[in-house]
């Protein structure tokens, strides 16, 4: 049997994650606060919020096409623990064909901050590629995910 190194692991993480091209993909981090009504913020309420968050979002972009045919944002989302102990998100976002970059970020921006959990700091990058991936797999914490639930990629989308 044979095992893993945590650096061929993390290689192959890389290598499964990897967009097809960068093509119309953009870099965003998200900061959420991290107490609501006396509630402490983890791993699971972060999921969450990201889910609401992914829901508003494709239901702004594609409409009834999200809710009948449940057509989807593309996006990689990691959730990462700060040194000051504070969650957020770094994320992958392919922006959809039928809108402009500008006009997508305002939908992102927007979409998170009507979140419970969704902070007014609000990080984009337009041109990104391998080394935006690099940076958000980096994991220095055992707390560092990537969020699997919420991750969605097709690479042949027609949208």
């Amino acid at each position: 049997m044979r095992f893993l190194r945590v650096s061929d692991l993390r290689q192959q993480t890389r290598e499964f994650l990897t967009p097809t091209n960068f093509d119309r993909c953009i870099g965003v981090s998200l900061t959420m606060k991290q107490k609501v009504n006396f509630v402490r913020l983890d791993e699971e309420r972060s999921c969450q919020n990201f889910r609401h968050f992914l829901n508003l979002l494709n239901k702004d972009v594609f409409g009834k096409r999200f809710t009948r045919f449940g057509t989807r944002v593309n996006v990689i989302p990691v959730l990462e623990v700060s040194i000051s102990h504070r969650l957020h998100y770094h994320t992958i976002f392919q922006v959809p064909k039928n809108i402009r970059s500008t006009d997508f970020l305002h939908k992102v921006e927007d979409s998170w901050k009507k979140t419970d959990w969704g902070y007014e700091h609000f990080h984009h990058h337009n041109h990104i590629d391998e080394g935006w991936l690099d940076y958000l797999t980096k994991f220095r914490s055992h707390r560092d995910q990537i969020d699997w639930i919420n991750h969605h990629w097709v690479s042949d989308r027609r949208v």
